[in-house]
């Protein structure tokens, strides 16, 4: 859920595919961070807000999915992932310093096209997901330097679920 990142979780179905979309997380400004004792402390700091974020995101965007199946089926779903998730995503980052986005090597919507940041992670992802390992915790947050400024980064694999390919497509 770079503070570019974005989750459904787990109550939306039992049957988990492989492929992930994920949400990052970016902070640019590095003064919220720097009360720290050090890089690691913040970074730590940053980790925690991030993911807290990205719950309430899911939150967010759990509620208005499952209210949207209920009242109209699969195509008011798919209404509020292509109209109401932007908007839900774009007033979250207005009211916090960070900036949430979804994105995935298999993006649809060219503003989720992944930066070479998330697209690395992204693959690190993968390969870690044909190694075995369990997509909830596919979790990685680092600073990086970009033109000389400071970023903190986060981003966190969403299972992609049953319900989710009903509109989304087969696990291909």
């Amino acid at each position: 859920m770079s503070c570019s990142s974005d989750e459904l979780g787990d109550e939306l179905g039992d049957e988990m595919s492989t492929d992930t979309a994920n949400e990052t997380v970016r902070h640019s400004s590095d003064t919220s961070y720097r009360s720290a004792n050090n890089d690691s402390q913040a970074l730590l700091a940053f980790t925690q807000q991030s993911h807290a974020h990205v719950k309430l995101l899911a939150g967010d965007l759990k509620q208005a999915l499952m209210s949207a199946m209920q009242s109209g089926g699969p195509q008011a779903a798919v209404n509020v992932c292509n109209m109401q998730a932007s908007r839900i995503t774009a007033e979250l980052n207005s009211q916090q310093p960070l900036q949430i986005k979804r994105t995935s090597l298999k993006y649809r919507n060219p503003n989720n096209q992944p930066d070479a940041w998330e697209r690395a992670v992204l693959e690190q992802f993968n390969q870690q997901a044909a190694d075995g390992v369990a997509i909830q915790q596919m979790v990685h947050s680092e600073q990086v330097d970009v033109n000389g400024q400071t970023q903190f980064r986060y981003m966190r694999a969403i299972p992609v679920q049953a319900p989710c390919l009903a509109c989304h497509g087969s696990e291909q």
